[in-house]
C-alpha cells in the first residue's frame, strides 16, 4: 500500500512538473512576443522620424535656395540703385523696406519649423518612455509569479514529505521495519531575466 502511494505520489508530481514547466514556456513565448511587438514599434518610430528629419532638411534646402536667389536679386537692385541712387533713391527704399519683410517672414517660418521638430522629438522620447514602463512592469508581473508558484510548490513539498514521513513512523510502529524513501524535492524555478533595457 506504501508503494502504491509513493507511485501515484510521483505521478502526481510528474503531471505537476509537466503542466508547470508547458505554463512557463508558454509564459516565456508570450513575454518573448512582447518585446519584439516593442522592437518593431522602435523600428516604425525610428523610421517615421527619419522621415520627418529627412523632409525637414529638403525644406530648408529648398528655403535656403530661394533665399540665397532673393539676395542675389537684392544685390543687384542695390548694385543698380547705387548708379542711380539720385533720380531713384524712392524707389531704393521701398526695395529695401521689401527685403525686410521677406526675411523676417523667412526667419518666423524657420522658427516654426524648429519648434514643431523638437516637439516632434520630446514626442517621441515620451512614447519610448511609455514603452519601457510597459516592458518593465510587464516583467515585474512575470516575476511575481514565478515567486507565488515557487512558494506553492515548496508548501505542496512540505506536504508530501510530512505525508510519507508519517506513512513510514506508521509502517514501523507495525514491526514491518520498513522505512519510506523521502521524495527528493525539484529545484525551485528560476526567475526569468532583468527586462531589456530600451534605447533611449
Amino acid at each position: 500500500a506504501v508503494q502504491q502511494h509513493l507511485e501515484s505520489e510521483k505521478k502526481a508530481r510528474d503531471s505537476h512538473e509537466r503542466l508547470t514547466s508547458e505554463q512557463l514556456g508558454h509564459e516565456k513565448t508570450v513575454r518573448d512576443r512582447h518585446q519584439q511587438h516593442v522592437q518593431e514599434m522602435f523600428g516604425r518610430e525610428k523610421e517615421a522620424r527619419d522621415k520627418h528629419m529627412s523632409g525637414h532638411q529638403e525644406f530648408l534646402q529648398r528655403q535656403t535656395g530661394q533665399h540665397d536667389v532673393a539676395i542675389r536679386g537684392v544685390h543687384e537692385a542695390l548694385a543698380k540703385e547705387r548708379t542711380h541712387r539720385e533720380q531713384h533713391h524712392q524707389a531704393q527704399n521701398e526695395t529695401l523696406q521689401r527685403e525686410k519683410v521677406s526675411r523676417q517672414r523667412l526667419e518666423d517660418t524657420l522658427d516654426q519649423e524648429s519648434a514643431e521638430r523638437n516637439r516632434h522629438h520630446e514626442t517621441v522620447n515620451e512614447r519610448v518612455n511609455a514603452l519601457q514602463n510597459t516592458v518593465n512592469i510587464f516583467d515585474t508581473l512575470i516575476r511575481k509569479e514565478m515567486d507565488e508558484r515557487g512558494k506553492e510548490n515548496r508548501r505542496l513539498w512540505d506536504a508530501i514529505d510530512s505525508h510519507t514521513h508519517d506513512l513510514a513512523s506508521l509502517e514501523h510502529d507495525h514491526g514491518h521495519g520498513l522505512s519510506s524513501p523521502r521524495v527528493a524535492r525539484p529545484a525551485s524555478p528560476k526567475a526569468p531575466a532583468a527586462a531589456v533595457t530600451l534605447g533611449s
